[in-house]
């Protein structure tokens, strides 16, 4: 019997050393954490003044000189004054908007059209 008492105290002393063995690495892990969110928040405060501190861009004016394009051959398509991709059902819609808003304007248009 005193050897099953030995063998169960022996079990219970080989738990607490596993017990402080976690406990420890769990310790060093916040550690090792609080030390990578403190190089973090570093990084980031000096991101944000980095930030603060770039100026706009502001452009003023922008001169289009077309004018002394030298032209050898011509072909696919040139948009100018759109960017972006548009839907073509929303292109189609756009140009009829503008058809209807120029006709109510214009008397001469519906005197074309009767």
């Amino acid at each position: 019997m005193s050897n099953n008492i030995n063998c169960v105290f022996s079990h219970i002393n080989d738990m607490r050393r596993e017990v402080r063995f976690m406990k420890q690495t769990i310790y060093e892990m916040i550690a090792d954490l609080q030390k990578r969110l403190k190089q973090v928040e570093e990084e980031n405060d000096k991101l944000k003044s980095e930030i603060q501190n770039i100026k706009p861009i502001v452009i003023e004016n922008i001169n289009y000189k077309i004018q002394e394009l030298n032209v050898k051959e011509l072909s696919g398509t040139l948009n100018i004054g759109m960017s972006g991709e548009l839907d073509p059902e929303n292109l189609g819609s756009l140009f009829d908007g503008e058809e209807e808003s120029s006709e109510a304007a214009s008397p001469e248009a519906n005197d074309e059209q009767e």
